[in-house]
């Protein structure tokens, strides 16, 4: 039998939007799989390790 053990990731996020005058600043910062496990999503197709981002998004307010 292929059968795929079972697994279980840890994801994290966190946000924080700071307003700035004219303007809206959003941080996002998340990690995936953050403990690193060796998984397969399908037998004999390994899933990548650990996986960090971190984004900036300068937004512009709209005048209402």
């Amino acid at each position: 039998d292929n059968i795929i053990p079972a697994s279980s990731l840890n994801t994290f996020n966190i946000s924080k939007k700071v307003s700035v005058e004219k303007f809206d600043l959003i941080t996002v910062f998340s990690a995936l799989n953050t403990l690193n496990n060796q998984y397969e999503s399908s037998k004999g197709y390994p899933e990548p390790g650990r996986s960090l981002r971190i984004s900036l998004t300068l937004n512009k307010k709209r005048n209402t």
